[in-house]
């Protein structure tokens, strides 16, 4: 298959071709014109009982399936994203920025997608039972996918399937790093750059966190947006042997920029090496948040790495726009806003106009008079940037060992650590 005979027959634009150009070459060697196995209906079908939706989508995969069986390019394009996406080490990033093939399989392009994302859930078992944890652990990893079909449902007027954008996911599930425990899931890595450094005092148990050095903040604390370049301040991070000192981060999510914060090493002791794993905690879609579900999910996640996979883990932590400080004041009373304050929030990624607009809207596009406004988000979304506010994450954390008393918000008293 030849990369101009590909793009032709996909609709693919130069875009498309100048992304693919540099791993074509490997895609030719390591990818075939044969009929997929995962684009057989029956095989596809072996696996979707596992995603809890009642929707009817055998008869649209049977569909898409005559049409991959009679074209070479949309065969090898198949076969060329499983590859790029579940084989290949590391995965293809650059598959992501592919435009959807609506011209191969119009109001089927969703179910195109989802039979590739369907198709990785033979390499998940197999990384699991290789890794001796139970088969219904794997098959509670499909849920995920029906949170994506809410997502690409809400962005293609009710029609089934997923975003090619999220395909990618199953990988990590596929390596043995990605499980679903209650109703959340925890991607297993090693401590993430994104996240301060964590202390908690010897004697009251208080934690602090402070920022990492070269951070850029404006003055009230929080990362700035794409055009806020005037008054900003950054970040240092300094260790003398006895004492550490830094801009301190606020359990709100804020950094405090108005003072240097001091913490004497003897009273003072980091939570966490930069090598040791701390699970993320990902929030999959279409489903509620209700606290007891979030604690009981943390509990038994601890449980779960001691027993399969003999570690001990000492915190959690998460980025997400659902702990963006606008939905506290936006939907105060809302799950999204409670939990956000259960755990530690801090800044993460600089301020943006789309953050969560994909995982709400099904589509990230800059005409926000065109989305809807029927649930509460939906009109917050609208409020905060009709009135030029901006969006974004934060990161958000909890120890292990305060898992007990989540419910009471412990971080959001500790403003004073003295």
């Amino acid at each position: 298959m030849e990369l101009d005979t590909l793009c032709q027959a996909l609709g693919f634009a130069e875009k498309e071709k100048n992304l693919l150009q540099p791993f074509f070459a490997e895609f030719q060697n390591n990818c075939t014109e044969n009929f997929p196995e995962f684009m057989d209906p029956e095989n596809a079908m072996r696996y979707f009982p596992y995603v809890k939706r009642n929707i009817p989508v055998k008869e649209r995969m049977q569909t898409v399936a005559g049409i991959v069986e009679k074209n070479p390019a949309v065969r090898f394009f198949a076969n060329m994203l499983y590859y790029g996406f579940y084989r290949r080490t590391p995965w293809c990033i650059e598959l992501n920025q592919l435009a959807h093939i609506e011209k191969v399989f119009g109001e089927n392009t969703g179910i195109f997608y989802l039979m590739i994302a369907l198709g990785a859930f033979p390499l998940i078992f197999k990384r699991y039972k290789e890794m001796d944890i139970p088969q219904e652990m794997a098959e509670k990893t499909a849920l995920w996918l029906g949170g994506a079909m809410d997502i690409y449902a809400a962005g293609h007027h009710n029609a089934p399937g997923v975003n090619s954008i999220q395909l990618h996911w199953l990988r990590h599930a596929a390596d043995g790093k990605l499980f679903r425990i209650g109703r959340l899931e925890y991607l297993l890595h090693e401590y993430p750059d994104w996240v301060p450094p964590v202390y908690r005092n010897r004697k009251s148990e208080k934690i602090c966190l402070l920022s990492r050095p070269g951070i850029t903040y404006t003055q009230e604390g929080r990362r700035p947006g794409p055009e806020e370049n005037d008054n900003l301040i950054t970040s240092f991070l300094e260790d003398d042997g006895n004492n550490i000192r830094g801009y301190r981060i606020l359990p709100d999510g804020y950094a405090d920029m108005s003072k240097i914060t001091f913490l004497d090493k003897n009273k003072w002791e980091c939570m966490a090496d930069a090598n040791e794993i701390v699970p993320g905690i990902h929030i999959p879609a279409g489903e509620a948040l209700p606290a007891s579900a979030i604690k009981q999910s943390m509990q038994d996640a601890v449980k779960f790495f001691k027993e399969y996979l003999h570690l001990k883990i000492r915190m959690f932590v998460s980025c997400s726009w659902l702990f963006f400080y606008e939905w506290q004041k936006e939907l105060p009373d809302s799950n999204i806003a409670a939990f956000a304050k259960e755990g530690y929030c801090f800044p993460t990624f600089p301020l943006n106009r789309t953050g969560g607009l994909f995982f709400v809207f099904g589509r990230s596009g800059p005409e926000i008079e065109k989305l809807p406004q029927n649930s509460s988000l939906e009109k917050a979304f609208h409020r905060i940037l009709n009135s030029g506010r901006l969006l974004g994450e934060c990161g958000w954390l909890f120890l292990t060992d305060d898992i007990g008393k989540y419910g009471c918000r412990i971080y959001r008293k500790q403003y004073d650590i003295q």
